[in-house]
């Protein structure tokens, strides 16, 4: 199958019903699959995932709602288009508030489900684009050392090079060298594209934090074995998204940014 043709899957218990789907959306020039049931589907794998599934609220064995509910666990974000005999206002308010594209009661007229599962399509494609940016950027802020970061995070906050060498306790030639890394690293033209950058990545509660100079050791003060601040520091994924950099601001002085951890103190 193309990579770019759209793959949909319809669960249904009535195997002629089953059928008449996938006739329908064939001549649409859709690659349909079928499934009997929701353990048969979960029993595909996730190899080139489906870009709608299509199924009946009413399933043999697990039921199509808790299917949806199945699919958020392990983190599964195909669009679910339901298909009922009933139409139950309790069933199909809990399936559209945990994201169903549309809740369709039978017989459903060939044109509205032609068109449901479309918008079905364009969401996913919209969501797997998102993603792909995401892990892009992701990769591309892993790959900045943590003096690159911290840099990142004061171009972001619309530092220039005079303030982010007060920062970082470096001269303006070196804080110029870690600013065209950085931007270079990132793949951003310019700072407008940083902060972009900065606005995607901060809601997947990725935190750049920034030392302060009298936070770091000397290096005559370090052991042999001692690890650079931030040698270690990774993007930390948590529940609730996180901002990029905290500011500490201090009379008469150029704010500060602070570190995450100094505000729980």
């Amino acid at each position: 199958m193309p990579a770019d043709q759209p793959l949909i899957a319809i669960i249904d218990g009535n195997e002629p019903y089953r059928w008449k789907l996938r006739r329908l959306l064939g001549t649409a020039g859709l690659t349909i699959e079928l499934f009997h049931s929701a353990e048969e589907f979960l029993r595909r794998g996730e190899a080139c995932p489906p870009h709608c599934v299509v199924l009946d609220v009413e399933l043999p064995g697990m039921s199509g709602l808790a299917l949806q509910s199945q699919q958020a666990r392990i983190g599964r974000r195909t669009p679910l288009l339901f298909l009922t005999a009933q139409n139950e206002a309790r069933a199909c308010a809990r399936a559209m508030k945990a994201g169903a594209i549309d809740y369709l009661v039978k017989p459903i007229q060939d044109g509205q489900l032609v068109d449901a599962v479309q918008r079905a399509i364009a969401c996913d494609r919209l969501r797997r684009l998102q993603e792909q940016r995401l892990d892009e950027l992701r990769a591309r802020l892993a790959s900045l050392s943590p003096r690159e970061r911290e840099t990142m995070a004061l171009l972001a906050a619309g530092q220039g090079p005079k303030q982010i060498a007060g920062q970082l306790d470096v001269c303006t030639h070196t804080a110029r060298v870690h600013a065209s890394r950085t931007m270079s690293k990132m793949g951003a033209q310019s700072i407008a594209d940083l902060v972009r950058m900065a606005d995607t990545l901060r809601p997947a509660s990725i935190e750049v934090v920034v030392s302060r100079p009298h936070d770091r050791l000397d290096r005559s003060q370090r052991g042999p074995a001692s690890n650079p601040p931030f040698a270690s520091m990774k993007p930390a994924i948590s529940s609730r998204p996180s901002p990029l950099f905290r500011l500490e601001k201090t009379k008469g002085r150029v704010p500060r940014m602070r570190r995450a951890s100094d505000s729980m103190t």
